[in-house]
């Protein structure tokens, strides 16, 4: 249970000083999904098959695509037209080469050894590769992407 609690607690520190949130960790494999489909739109079940299929993602909440398709037009990746969205190919493209430059940045492994790296740092707590890829998924899957981390965490939960 503790090392379950902490585990999340650095993933929302790493996400908080980073200035992201938990659904920002969704846009680079959204983008790769969106960018292997020819289709001029994609919608949550599109994006729920995808995250399926491709990287074996098949608990996600369908709130965590609603939530993700408004950040990625947002972003300037899609745009929401008569109820649906339209893909701008030209900054999909754009966004597809960002997170696949150096592609850890896009992958979980790279996720994965910043946050043992920044938990080691911060709390003197060392973990394995295998160790945080089972704490973040399990964060991922008790999440649904409609948290709030804008406010600062010294500022969350003090009401308590």
């Amino acid at each position: 249970m503790i090392s379950r609690t902490i585990t999340s607690y650095t993933i929302l520190n790493y996400f908080s000083e980073k200035g992201l949130s938990q659904l920002d960790l969704y846009v680079p494999f959204a983008c790769k999904c969106i960018s292997k489909n020819s289709s001029k739109t994609v919608s949550v079940e599109d994006l729920r098959k995808c995250f399926s299929e491709e990287y074996g993602l098949s608990k996600v909440y369908q709130g965590v695509f609603v939530s993700l398709l408004k950040r990625m037009s947002s972003l300037g990746i899609l745009s929401l037209e008569n109820g649906s969205y339209y893909i701008n190919k030209e900054k999909l493209i754009s966004e597809v080469e960002k997170y696949h430059e150096t592609d850890s940045s896009a992958s979980i492994e790279g996720l994965c050894r910043k946050l043992i790296a920044y938990s080691k740092d911060t709390y003197g707590i060392g973990y394995s590769i295998e160790e945080v890829q089972e704490g973040l998924l399990r964060f991922l899957n008790n999440h649904d992407g409609d948290s709030n981390y804008s406010a600062p965490l010294s500022m969350r939960g003090s009401a308590r």
